[in-house]
């Protein structure tokens, strides 16, 4: 068996006086290597690299937000357009667009804890 990553979800929507949506999502993505990192890191409000560790080629990204009042950022480079905002206290999960994934706080320094697997 390939070294894989497998992705198990539900997102429902439930707006008030509309029709409710649910989807429920498994999937499962090849590795292109057998590496993944934990770690925990300060962003502050000037873009800075996530820390990739071993990691030769990032891929799917989980991440939390352990600030109770801002929100991070994530981009592509120092540079790059912000590609996903999670907000105070949540959590994400996605597959990187980007080899040089940066962060940002909105408008004070918050701790992530994050995971970044290669694929």
């Amino acid at each position: 068996m390939a070294n894989e990553i497998s992705l198990t979800g539900t997102l429902t929507i439930s707006p008030s006086g509309k029709r409710s949506r649910s989807i429920t999502l498994s999937t499962l993505v090849t590795m292109s290597g057998a590496n993944y990192i934990e770690r925990s890191q300060s962003i502050g409000t000037t873009a800075e690299a996530l820390d990739l560790g071993e990691i030769g080629t990032p891929g799917m990204l989980y991440m939390k937000n352990l600030d109770a009042t801002n929100y991070v950022t994530i981009q592509d480079g120092a540079n790059g357009t912000a590609v996903a905002k999670i907000l105070p206290g949540d959590e994400a999960v996605f597959m990187l667009g980007t080899t040089a994934p940066y962060a940002k706080a909105n408008s004070a320094a918050c701790v992530v804890e994050y995971t970044i697997a290669e694929a």
